[in-house]
């Protein structure tokens, strides 16, 4: 098929992406984004196909130049901050993800991933900041709380980790990651 209309060509390559023909949608969106180098949303379905196929760091690329276009595309920011994830580039991760939160400064996923580099690099205070920012944002995220108690107890504040698993488990309640962190919660805690 040689659509000459770009609308068709796009929803071609939405359905190729449907049907998980990545490699064929992949063509069609390069195809598009040739008649339309300014096209957001080819380039970043574009780049969310790269993710699925892993190949990171075409999607790194795809990213950048997506927030080049439009650096006030939160969500070109917060997926260039996971492909940089997927290649263990902290930094540039933590980059993207402060240039996502600058933006949006509720973004609790933006909020949780940004603060778990930071308890990785061992930054706890920045790391609790960042958790606290996003507890405040949306109070009963039991996820907010999981982190906020891993990073307590990395920082070795047991009395805190164990206040934050059980807010975790009373919002997610029998969920296994939780459970077994309160359990090493609590030997750090004897």
């Amino acid at each position: 098929i040689q659509p000459e209309n770009s609308e068709v060509l796009y929803n071609l390559a939405v359905v190729n992406g449907k049907q998980e023909q990545y490699k064929k949608a992949l063509l069609r969106y390069d195809e598009l984004i040739t008649l339309q180098p300014d096209n957001l949303k080819a380039r970043n379905n574009r780049a969310v196909l790269l993710m699925k196929l892993k190949r990171y760091d075409e999607a790194v690329d795809a990213y950048e130049r997506i927030v080049k276009l439009q650096p006030d595309y939160s969500k070109g920011w917060y997926n260039l901050a996971l492909a940089y994830r997927k290649l263990d580039k902290s930094d540039n991760s933590l980059y993207a993800y402060t240039q996502l939160l600058k933006l949006d400064p509720k973004h609790l996923n933006g909020l949780i991933n940004a603060s778990i580099i930071l308890k990785e690099q061992s930054r706890f205070s920045e790391s609790i900041a960042l958790l606290k920012r996003a507890v405040s944002a949306k109070p009963t995220y039991w996820n907010s709380h999981f982190t906020l108690a891993e990073t307590y107890l990395a920082s070795g504040n047991a009395v805190l980790a164990s206040q934050e698993i059980k807010l975790a488990s009373k919002y997610r309640a029998n969920y296994e990651p939780i459970q077994k962190l309160a359990v090493q919660i609590e030997k750090a805690g004897i």
